[in-house]
């Protein structure tokens, strides 16, 4: 008896091999928008750049016009796309600024996350950048040294025994010094008040009310009175989700879990802490998160995404190897709030970090201010 072994041509092999990746795709992001920044292995998957989910099955559409009866490969890439399309962040309505009217006043803030401060930097570019902001309030985080670069028993403006990046869970490396360079800071910003407690800093040109760093260690709130008018700053800088370890050992997905768990410390809280807040807010730093990770939601859904009013309609802010494709940095503000928006502003800081800084310029009513 002879056996007939089918035959399927190469264009029939590639019909059901693209039927297997597009069943392969959709049964992953189904599994994705389920579990992201629920499971720390999905940290993995949302460390990549949010077009990657609408590139895949892009790519798998173009290739359907290779094979025959393909509408069931249209419709199939097609599903892909829309799934994929819940990860990718643009904005395709920007939110209006406003100009100044003359029963208001203006204010600026700069967010930035400076990376290791001064740390092999030309300081005086370094200073220049901040002062030439001319900013009436800074939010600034990564105020410290790392402590592998550093001497603390040379420089007596550091602290000399290292710190981890949070102590909200057991095993984070003690990477950190921390410093007191509050008076060489207030030489370039005479006339300031400023705050400083381990990484992160607030330089403001109106009272500082109080301040204190949250247990989490990964945000500060900052009281400032601008003369009448309360705002409370939220300076935020979320542990990074993994360490640069072989993935092949389980020391990688220790700390993964590790993260994962600090990380969720630091959410948690900040919405205690916002929920506690009477007054106007900004919530602004660096959250090492894309939109993938499923950690920024319910900041999202809840405030104003103050990018929304930036002329970018795609917001990247983190570059790495020289490819700026990551959003990590937010500002935030809450929904009622009583001040308009006037300009808001992403750029590069070339040599001086990884980090976009954000420039916002808000109008206050002078009748909240006292002046009316």
């Amino acid at each position: 008896m002879t056996v007939v072994k089918p035959h399927f041509s190469k264009r029939r092999w590639l019909q059901i091999t693209l039927l297997a990746l597009n069943a392969l795709w959709i049964g992953f992001m189904l599994v994705f928008i389920g579990l992201t920044g629920k499971l720390p292995i999905m940290s993995i998957f949302g460390s990549a750049p949010t077009f990657i989910f609408v590139l895949v099955p892009l790519l798998l559409l173009a290739l359907t016009p290779l094979v025959q009866r393909r509408m069931m490969l249209v419709i199939m890439a097609c599903i892909g796309g829309v799934l994929g399309a819940t990860q990718f962040e643009l904005f395709l309505v920007p939110l209006k600024t406003v100009g100044l009217t003359d029963t208001q006043q203006s204010f600026t803030v700069f967010n930035w996350n400076s990376l290791m401060w001064d740390e092999k930097k030309d300081k005086d570019a370094f200073y220049h950048f901040l002062t030439s902001q001319q900013a009436d309030i800074y939010m600034l985080q990564e105020a410290l040294y790392s402590a592998s670069e550093h001497d603390a028993t040379v420089d007596k403006s550091l602290y000399q025994t290292a710190i981890p990046i949070s102590t909200a869970v057991d095993g984070l490396d003690y990477d950190y010094l921390t410093f007191d360079k509050s008076d060489e800071i207030l030489s370039y910003f005479p006339g300031y008040y400023l705050t400083h407690q381990q990484q992160f800093m607030v330089i403001s040109k109106f009272p500082i009310v109080q301040s204190y760093l949250d247990s989490s260690d990964q945000f500060q709130v900052v009281d400032v009175a601008i003369k009448d008018y309360p705002l409370r700053l939220f300076n935020v800088h979320v542990a990074l989700h993994l360490e640069f370890k072989n993935p092949a050992t389980l020391a990688f997905y220790q700390a993964l879990e590790r993260r994962f768990y600090t990380r969720a410390i630091a959410f948690d809280q900040l919405q205690l802490a916002i929920k506690s807040t009477n007054s106007d807010y900004l919530v602004a730093g660096d959250f090492n998160s894309p939109k993938t990770m499923g950690t920024m939601t319910q900041l999202k859904q809840s405030h104003v995404d103050l990018f929304r009013y930036a002329p970018q309609r795609v917001p990247l802010t983190f570059e790495f190897n020289g490819l700026r494709l990551w959003r990590f940095d937010y500002m935030f503000a809450n929904n009622e709030h009583r001040f308009n928006v006037i300009d808001f502003h992403n750029f590069p800081v070339p040599a001086l970090s990884d980090h976009n800084a954000q420039r916002l310029v808000i109008a206050i009513d002078k009748k909240y201010l006292g002046d009316l």
